[in-house]
């Protein structure tokens, strides 16, 4: 009963968070307010930029959960081919535009929007990639 409990806490806690991240959103700019800029990579090696594959182009964060899944925001594949290949995480990197040695990509298997998802309400706003 423990495990289940602590495993709901940790979920409801990162989907908490990122609900709140709309409220720390301009409305003007998609920009993050408030935010630093990073410095060392080392102090956030579970965030990755999520792409698309064919342009290599970054559309959302994520987070890593698990060795081969991320954590996702439902709204990023909204209207958005998720067909195995056609999403990229990339790992390792500081800034979006630049690949170090460290850069490690991987490209989805699946993506898993939450059944529920609202798109008016951005109720259960939550997703998975599988690679």
């Amino acid at each position: 009963m423990l495990k289940t409990e602590l495993l709901f806490i940790a979920v409801f806690g990162v989907v908490f968070v990122i609900g709140q991240s709309f409220i720390d959103v301009d409305d003007d700019d998609t920009r993050i307010v408030g935010g630093e800029a990073v410095v060392n990579r080392s102090y956030f090696p579970f965030q990755v930029s999520v792409r698309n594959a064919s342009r290599n182009r970054h559309f959302c964060g994520g987070t890593i959960i698990a060795e081969r899944v991320v954590l996702c925001a439902a709204h990023c594949f909204t209207n958005r081919d998720t067909s195995p290949g056609a999403i990229a995480v990339v790992a390792g990197d500081l800034y979006i535009f630049e690949e170090t040695n460290d850069t490690v990509v991987r490209y989805n298997k699946n993506v898993i929007v939450h059944e529920q998802y609202n798109r008016t309400s951005n109720e259960n706003d939550i997703s998975l990639i599988i690679f």
